[in-house]
């Protein structure tokens, strides 16, 4: 039997959609670090994922306590506060260098400046120009070690 190398992937706001997206994550087989400023949130998620922390997804210092940079992969889930997403999607790409980042926009002008930060893959509300192409499940790369598709993918 192959093994699995399943990539870690932190998932930034809680809000109903990150909610979602980090249980989803979770039953994929992904260990996730669901990060919200709001205990409430975080205390409804944590039954369902590996850690669930309250701290300041727009803080580099936060971040950096948490281990933020050893991840590979990030989920910007944060629906109603746009300064905050970009800040959060701008931290990720530019001071811990996360490869891989997917972030939630609300309207077409926060999709443009999330492509221009260099997000991945922006999720959009069905009104924005240019919807996702996927899901942010797919954020959660599993492979076979060993398999034809490639060697298996690691954390940073």
């Amino acid at each position: 039997m192959e093994a699995r190398v399943v990539e870690p992937v932190v998932v930034l706001g809680l809000g109903r959609f990150g909610r979602s997206v980090a249980a989803a994550l979770t039953r994929e087989g992904c260990e996730v670090l669901a990060v919200d400023r709001d205990p409430e949130l975080v205390r409804q998620i944590s039954a369902q994922v590996t850690m669930a922390v309250q701290a300041d997804v727009t803080s580099k210092e936060a971040l950096a306590q948490l281990g933020v940079g050893e991840y590979t992969r990030a989920v910007v889930a944060i629906g109603d506060n746009v300064e905050s997403s970009l800040v959060c999607a701008l931290v990720l790409k530019e001071d811990f260098k996360i490869p891989e980042i997917w972030a939630k926009a609300i309207n077409a002008q926060q999709a443009k400046i999330l492509r221009k930060i260099g997000v991945t893959e922006v999720i959009s509300a069905p009104s924005t120009s240019r919807p996702s192409t996927g899901s942010p499940t797919r954020a959660c790369r599993c492979s076979a070690r060993g398999s034809a598709s490639g060697s298996p993918t690691s954390r940073r």
